[in-house]
């Protein structure tokens, strides 16, 4: 176009109302709310943000959920909250795909057949109940033929009232860090250990992996890069497996698990000998230096680096690091137990913690958390529980009796490291009489069930938990459900219900499924049982009951105050009470230890901090990991004639297992790794990787459109799949490697049981 006088004012004219007015794409922007401000789109009403809590894992971070209507439609972290400041990990997304599973079990179901074969009908709340109640009275009887065997896959509310009903029950513990556990609680005395990451200059790592997974996960990670970016802190790792956190250390010393304790053993005896060491702690902990001079003499430097791989310089410069760049700490995890003196080895490894300070009580050093709520008694029945693995060597130490066993969100049967033991046990009667199953699917355990009860999910029930901070003070965090309103009929139909009640927001599980605590009080109740916790008959009243006993929560308003805030925080106790750390420690293995054969491997079973038999189902998490390859370094696999990607056999003397092989320099040479919580053969369709997309209503939705010609809302479906979201079907589930491995008991400690992990691998 020429541009003459005449045109040129015809385009200023039309360019003249885009200075006048703004820009309202740009408007939009700046002036939109933030997300979880903004209108719901088909009701028009505010998203009804609920705080809660996360349980799963023990880190319990703080989320918000945002309700559409019925359906809760988004959870973020809760800004403020002292754990995670607002920050949430993959695993809490995931429970969304929980709570909407159409694989769910929604009613309470009874066998129909012979245990196993997966017939079952449904029946009502109070038949189950009806069916349920004679066994317990039986069980909860002196002397019974039929004893409690209660198999807890996690903590609730009233987990430890509801087993104290059972004077002979059997609580087994179905935590992946049982062991672990269980020796926080003997030697340190708590069941959790917090590490001040953020203070600390020096951390030395033993096979742990912060940065994927933890008890403490969100909170640790954040500690631990703050740290290293703030604080200059050197962060060095002593592992068979390169991990992600040994990804992220300045140093990494490849060695085969069953030295991980002569290692430690090794570095004690130099800071023993250089003086490098707390006279305090040494003197908490009732040791002596002479002592241990003697006890260790066997774990000389010459002897470890003969038979650990691993030098003497590198041996003096962890010893010099760990006393020189104080505030120090020693970090370890489930790895080490995984070995027959993975015990000890724990024990050698927690001596460093000692000789360091880092018991010493100073910032940078480790505070033992008992993990109760304030003013509460210690849990018997987890002081006394077992891990499966030792119950079902001996089944409980009454040989061939009859157990009447109750699962709860546990699946033993697939995660324990006791070859075929499990499921024979669940199997027959002659060793169960009675199998009552509290799960949200039917899994590998309780398909042998006799009777299904349907579990709420984490978002579907109450908890209070308690956790320790860095600076002394206690966060209270309450765990409410978030997801489905409940109808006002209903709630007139409670008997004691007060009209004001109709006017607060109630929210309930979804269909017919209810928490455990509150089939806890039910169950209670039926048997006779008013007393305690069992005078309430909601979950709720019961909750309320026990906030208003905790100090300084009643003045700020009880369980109302948590309902709207989703956590209190109480002041730091004015003495803290320090757990003497209680070592027995052992002259080391380096000697005895038998070498490898040609074709014999170390078998590092990890876990990813995303799956394990509670999010199996989860169809994004089981995106980011559906595969479990065994890996393999090189220079082994090019001996025994394995190239990349061959399938492979690993064999025990519990039978073998065929997959695939991935090779990598992130191993020690004696070693090979594989990742557990793989190849489900029950658990939904996504745990079984099978195709989904004719009960995916987003995929449904997705297809109809294609055939209207809508084409942008096929662009990321077409990506994978024309018509199948669970892209990775063909590929499968991955192999499932625990029925391999079995273990030993360890005389000297009652209860549990470590691992043999020693495969062979040979292909095809």
């Amino acid at each position: 176009m020429k541009l003459d006088r005449r045109n040129f004012l015809k385009l200023g004219a039309a360019g003249a109302p885009a200075l006048i007015f703004p820009d309202r794409l740009r408007l939009a922007e700046v002036q939109r709310k933030p997300w979880n401000e903004q209108s719901a789109k088909v009701t028009r009403k505010h998203r009804n943000p609920r705080p809660t809590a996360c349980t799963m894992c023990d880190n319990h971070c703080g989320l918000m959920s945002y309700r559409e209507g019925d359906r809760v439609v988004m959870l973020l972290g809760q800004t403020g909250h002292p754990v995670a400041n607002g920050k949430l990990c993959a695993r809490a997304y995931g429970q969304l795909d929980r709570l909407y599973d159409p694989d769910r079990v929604l009613t309470p179901i009874m066998r129909d057949g012979d245990r196993g074969h997966g017939k079952w009908k449904k029946i009502s709340w109070e038949a189950a109940y009806d069916l349920l109640r004679p066994r317990l009275e039986a069980a909860a009887a002196k002397d019974s033929n039929a004893p409690l065997a209660f198999f807890a896959g996690r903590d609730e509310l009233l987990t430890e009232p509801f087993i104290g009903l059972f004077p002979g029950a059997a609580r087994i513990d179905c935590h992946r860090s049982a062991v672990r556990r269980r020796f926080y609680r003997q030697v340190l005395g708590g069941e959790t250990l917090r590490r001040d990451f953020r203070h600390c200059r020096f951390v030395l790592n033993f096979a742990a992996d912060p940065l994927r997974t933890g008890d403490a996960f969100v909170t640790e990670v954040q500690a631990l890069n703050e740290s290293m970016r703030d604080n200059a802190m050197h962060l060095e790792t002593v592992a068979g497996r390169l991990s992600q956190t040994g990804g992220r250390s300045r140093c990494w010393y490849p060695v085969e698990p069953r030295y991980y304790g002569d290692v430690a053993r090794a570095i004690a005896n130099i800071m023993l000998a250089e003086g490098w060491y707390s006279r305090k702690g040494l003197k908490d902990a009732g040791l002596a230096a002479g002592s241990l001079i003697s006890t260790l003499a066997a774990c000389d430097s010459a002897t470890v680096v003969r038979t650990a791989g691993i030098t003497e310089q590198q041996l003096r410069h962890l010893a010099r690091q760990l006393w020189h760049r104080r505030p120090a700490v020693v970090i370890y995890d489930d790895e080490v137990f995984q070995t027959a003196g993975g015990w000890d080895d724990a024990m050698a490894i927690e001596l460093l913690n000692v000789l360091a300070g880092a018991h010493d009580g100073g910032p940078g050093g480790i505070t033992v958390d008992s993990g109760r709520l304030p003013g509460t008694a210690p849990a018997v029945s987890a002081a006394t529980a077992v891990t499966p693995e030792w119950f079902f060597a001996g089944q409980g130490g009454r040989g061939g009796s009859t157990w009447t066993v109750m699962t709860c969100m546990a699946n033993p049967v697939f995660d324990a490291f006791a070859g075929t033991a499990p499921e024979i046990f669940f199997r027959h009667r002659q060793r169960v009489d009675f199998h009552v199953a509290i799960d949200t699917h039917i899994t590998e355990t309780s398909r042998y069930a006799d009777l299904v009860l349907p579990a709420a999910t984490e978002l579907e029930s109450w908890g209070l938990f308690s956790r320790r901070l860095e600076d002394g003070s206690t966060c209270l965090a309450l765990r409410q459900p978030v997801a489905r309103p409940t109808d006002e009929i209903l709630l007139l139909r409670k008997a004691k219900i007060k009209k004001l009640q109709l006017f607060e927001p109630s929210l309930a599980p979804v269909a017919e499924s209810r928490e455990f605590n509150q089939v806890a009080l039910d169950l209670g109740r039926r048997l006779g049982r008013i007393d305690g916790p069992f005078v309430h008959e909601y979950v709720d009243e019961y909750l309320r009951s026990l906030v208003i006993t905790i100090p300084g929560i009643a003045a700020l308003g009880g369980l109302e105050y948590l309902k709207r805030n989703g956590f209190c925080r109480l002041p730091a106790a004015t003495e803290v009470k320090r757990h003497a750390v209680g070592l027995q420690l052992t002259g080391g293995r380096a000697t005895g230890i038998k070498p490898l054969d040609s074709d014999d491997f170390v078998l590092i079973p990890f876990a990813w901090h995303v799956l394990d038999s509670q999010t199996a189902n989860c169809r994004y998490l089981a995106e980011l990991r559906h595969d479990n390859p065994v890996m393999i370094h090189p220079r082994r696999a090019r001996r025994l004639g394995i190239a990349d990607g061959d399938t492979v056999q690993l064999i025990t003397t519990n039978g073998s297992v065929k997959a695939r092989v991935w090779l990598t320099e992130t191993l020690h040479p004696g070693c090979a790794a594989m990742a557990v919580g793989h190849g489900h053969e029950c658990g939904g369709r996504v745990a079984e990787a099978q195709p989904i997309a004719e009960h995916d209503p987003m995929t449904r939705e997705l297809v109809s459109r294609k055939m209207f010609l809508f084409q942008p809302f096929t662009f990321r479906l077409r990506s994978w799949d024309p018509c199948e979201p669970l892209w990775w079907h063909r590929q499968g589930n991955g192999t499932h490697p625990n029925p391999l491995v079995t273990g030993r008991k360890l005389p000297q400690v009652p209860g549990v049981h470590v691992i043999e992990p020693l495969v062979r691998i040979r292909k095809g």
